[in-house]
């Protein structure tokens, strides 16, 4: 339960820095409307750009988190899961950008989803107790892909309207036509993510309680959530991943 709130807590918080700058010019004549403000493309771009790139960065901790629970098991449990986690690794592998693909994503968000299932009901109690130190740092891992993602979610929809204004600016100016493609590929990944934002939270959540109950067996202390504050953009993001226990 306390994951859910701290997933619904932050999902009320806004980063008004992300959205596009609104500056209004009035015209000389008296009842002539303010003109709409400008669209800076490269911004949009660059926020675009960012966004991706912070929930990529959330991503991989959680299959990292996944990885970590799994190894806690018998090899030959949670096959299909295995498999998936490593399609993953090797996607990674081969990035050109960076950042995850749709197929990455799907990957995880199945992978997370069927962790959750296998390891319900009295199924967590299989694991191997030698690798139990493992609970703290998939706790960790997992706790800081479910705040970096509470976090993308609000800005996911500015983060959108402003890149479709940029593509409709483009649109308009031949000078920035080479530009459109990238624009297009940010929407359609930013489209792909929202609506796995909220599955990974709760899936996520759910390993965390049972990363608790094993924790409370071997008598393993979990580390401290760290709060959104901490980790609003990619670069705080990575700083907190690796001052996670070892």
């Amino acid at each position: 339960m306390k994951n859910r709130a701290l997933a619904l807590g932050l999902s009320g918080l806004l980063f008004a820095g992300w959205a596009a700058p609104a500056s209004a010019q009035f015209g000389g004549l008296v009842g002539k409307k303010s003109a709409a403000p400008a669209v800076d493309v490269d911004k949009a771009l660059s926020a675009g750009s960012d966004l991706i790139g912070y929930i990529t960065t959330a991503n991989d901790l959680g299959m990292q988190g996944a990885g970590l629970m799994l190894a806690m098991y018998p090899d030959d449990r949670f096959p299909e899961i295995r498999k998936m986690s490593a399609q993953y690794n090797e996607l990674s592998a081969k990035r050109k950008d960076g950042n995850l693909d749709a197929e990455q994503l799907k990957l995880s968000q199945s992978a997370s989803a069927a962790i959750a299932e296998e390891l319900k009901g009295e199924a967590w109690k299989g694991y191997k107790k030698e690798n139990s130190a493992n609970v703290g740092k998939a706790y960790g891992k997992l706790g800081l892909m479910v705040v970096a993602d509470t976090l993308a979610g609000t800005l996911v929809k500015p983060t959108t309207d402003n890149l479709t204004a940029a593509l409709e600016a483009v649109k308009k100016d031949p000078m920035k036509a080479t530009q459109a493609g990238a624009i297009k590929s940010q929407l359609e990944s930013l489209a792909a993510i929202a609506p796995a934002l909220p599955k990974q939270i709760e899936s996520a959540g759910t390993v965390r309680s049972i990363c608790a109950k094993i924790a409370e067996a071997e008598k393993v202390k979990l580390p401290t959530d760290i709060s959104a504050d901490k980790i609003k953009d990619k670069a705080t993001l990575v700083a907190a991943s690796t001052a996670l226990p070892e």
